[in-house]
């Protein structure tokens, strides 16, 4: 169904969630960024940092925006305007059918 996809993934610090090891900071939570070129549409997820099971993934289905919002990271920065602002702004749960 998807010839091409690509896919942004990272952590999200938003506490003091304490550290391991040699200092490494644990994330409060991890975000995936998915994008189809192919028909301009995207889908973001942020997932807190815990045990979480494949029938809840849909309850952490959120915008580009809001995965920006918390990391301060600019995605798709080289896509026209217009496309970018609908890209992000909308939650495309339809790229990820939760209802199977």
């Amino acid at each position: 169904e998807y010839n091409e996809l690509y896919v942004v993934t990272g952590p999200i610090y938003q506490g003091n969630e304490g550290t391991i090891g040699n200092g490494v900071a644990i994330p409060s939570a991890f975000y995936k960024v998915i994008l189809d070129p192919s028909f301009d549409e995207a889908i973001a997820f942020i997932v807190p940092h815990r045990d979480v099971s494949s029938s809840e993934l849909a309850n952490f289905i959120t915008t580009i925006d809001e995965v920006e919002r918390q990391t301060g990271l600019d995605f798709f920065a080289q896509t026209p305007d217009s496309i970018e602002d609908n890209m992000e702004s909308v939650q495309w749960e339809e790229m990820w059918p939760t209802n199977q």
